[in-house]
């Protein structure tokens, strides 16, 4: 693995962690549907990084689906730019429901 590997899985992986790290306070500070929006959408987020570290296909793609439902659903729920780490999530989730970490 090179040096530019190594930081182009650290530039991916920060706006992946910012987003987890926001819908985790979130789901703390708010109430009703965007406190479930964003919790799911971090349980989800932890669930694909798991499934990703046990290189484990299936599941990364069936929990990468979710959390792109789960980011799409905080992400309409927020407000102003509070939508930007949700959409994150979003993409993430797309990505892993497409299958492009197994490629």
């Amino acid at each position: 693995m090179t040096i530019f590997t190594l930081l182009a899985g650290v530039a991916l992986a920060l706006p992946l962690f910012a987003a987890l790290l926001w819908s985790l306070a979130q789901a703390v500070r708010r109430r009703g549907g965007l406190r479930i929006a964003h919790a799911s959408a971090g349980l989800l987020t932890l669930a694909a990084m798991a499934a990703l570290s046990a290189e484990q296909p299936g599941a990364a793609t069936a929990t990468g689906g979710l959390l792109a439902l789960a980011g799409l659903a905080a992400a309409v729920l927020e407000t102003g730019w509070n939508r930007l780490l949700p959409l994150v999530q979003v993409a993430a989730g797309g990505a892993l429901a497409a299958g492009l970490p197994f490629a």
